[in-house]
Order: structure tokens, then C-alpha cells, then sequence
């Protein structure tokens, strides 16, 4: 389903682009050139300096993008990625095997490529179409500039992971990082997260990806989890990695 929220502009490059990476993005309103977009929708979808961006309409939050190159998610892929604590969840209490991941809840792509970074082959599930085109956009640049072979090991599959997962082979691990619960305004996310919040919409079917998880996961299945939230679907972990504002719940298989 395609948030109404979100227009696209009508212009050559941005079509092109669109019809690309995914045919049903052109079911978007169409926003031309020049025209006044800001009162009638929140985030316009253009294609500028070869980067897909969802531009806000309100000017202090930044365009939202995927990039495996630059900025935060390129610099924290040039550190030792062990030392986060997502591989360490993920690689479990034996430090030397590299496993296959899939990551159920893609997103923008930044955990599954640290994952990359360390070695495995991640296979990324993204349900919504706007964000499966953004993180498409953004995976098809950083393999045109990949000289370590880090992008190989990244595929993408776009559609619902309910049934995505149900027709999938097994993995070592299954990572599940669903929208997390609703916060209070003491707590509030970054900017970026809440546009990202505000396109997906909140996540309903978590409890059932843990379930299918499970049964697909040759090792162990790693949800990450608000601090201090409740276990997913009310089941208790194996154990816990337990950060300041979020954990890692590990269920072994």
C-alpha cells in the first residue's frame, strides 16, 4: 500500500527512475515542476544528482535517503564492525563462523549492510514500496562504487515478509527489527526516524514474523527492542544484549 502522503515530481528523470525500481510507484500523485506541493502532501519522491530522495515538505528536516557511502552508516562500515553490538547478537557465543542473515525488516538497509561489512550474506526484506525504492536506489549506487565486494553480498526482495519468509529457504539467522512501540515525548526519535515512522506505519505483524522466524532460522533469531519494551509476542529470549536505548533479544534455535 502506497502512503498518500507522499507525491512524486513529474519531471523525465524522476519517471524514469521510478518506473525502474518499482512500476507501482507511478500510482503516487504526481506533483509537477514548479508547482505548489508543500499544503497538499508531506513528502514529495524526486530523483536529483543521480540519488532518489523523499523531500519533506517542512524545510528543517533534511531529504531521506539511502547511502552506503558516505556519511554515518559509511563511516560506522569503516570501523570494526564487531564491535557492534548488532554482530555480536548476531554472531552469537561463536565468534569465528560468518552466518547467512536475512533481515526481515530492512528499512534504509544500514543494518544489514554492517552485517555485509562483517561477512555475511544478508538477504533484505522491505515491504513498503517507497522505502524498498529508496533502499533499491541506494544499494544500485553503492555497488557501482563497491571495490571490496561488500554490495555482493547485499540482495534486496521487495514485497510483505510475512509471505516472503513463509516461501524462503533457511538461514542461519533471522534479524527482526520491527517499529518500535510508540513513545512518549520523552523519548523522542531522530528526525529521520520520524519521517521513516511516518511512511511504514506502524508495525502489526511482529508477533507473527517471531513465529516464522523461528521455525526458519537455522541458529538463532535476534530482535532488536526498545530498552525497555516488553519481549516480542510476550516470548522470552535465550538472553538479552542490553544497550542504553535499545537491546538485542537472542532466540536460539
Amino acid at each position: 500500500m502506497i502512503d498518500s502522503a507522499v507525491a512524486r515530481l513529474s519531471d523525465e528523470q524522476t519517471n524514469e527512475r521510478l518506473v525502474k525500481l518499482n512500476p507501482s510507484l507511478n500510482d503516487l500523485p504526481e506533483v509537477l515542476p514548479g508547482a505548489t506541493w508543500c499544503r497538499d502532501y508531506r513528502y514529495l519522491l524526486v530523483y536529483r544528482q543521480g540519488v532518489l530522495q523523499l523531500v519533506p515538505a517542512n524545510k528543517k528536516q533534511r531529504p531521506l535517503m539511502v547511502d552506503f557511502i558516505a556519511g554515518t552508516t559509511g563511516y560506522r562500515g569503516h570501523q570494526n564492525v564487531r564491535n557492534e553490538m548488532l554482530v555480536k547478537a548476531v554472531l552469537g557465543r561463536d565468534k569465528q563462523t560468518i552466518p547467512t542473515v536475512i533481515d526481515a525488516t530492512a528499512g534504509l538497509g544500514r543494518d544489514s549492510y554492517l552485517l555485509a561489512v562483517l561477512g555475511c550474506y544478508v538477504t533484505m526484506l522491505e515491504r513498503n514500496p517507497v522505502v524498498g525504492a529508496l533502499l533499491s536506489d541506494g544499494l544500485a549506487r553503492f555497488k557501482a562504487q563497491d571495490q571490496e565486494g561488500v554490495a555482493k553480498r547485499m540482495t534486496l526482495i521487495k514485497g510483505d515478509a510475512r509471505e516472503n519468509l513463509q516461501s524462503m529457504t533457511e538461514a542461519d539467522v533471522v534479524y527482526l527489527d520491527p517499529m518500535f512501540p510508540k513513545r512518549d515525548k520523552a523519548a523522542l526519535v531522530k528526525k529521520e526516524m520520524q519521517i521513516f515512522k511516518e511512511i511504514v506505519g506502524p508495525d502489526t505483524d511482529g508477533d507473527y514474523l517471531l513465529d516464522v522466524a523461528q521455525r526458519i532460522a537455522l541458529k538463532r533469531v535476534v530482535v532488536k527492542r526498545p530498552a525497555k519494551a516488553e519481549y516480542l509476542a510476550g516470548v522470552k529470549p535465550t538472553y538479552c544484549l542490553q544497550g542504553k536505548a535499545s537491546r538485542f533479544d537472542i532466540y536460539q534455535c
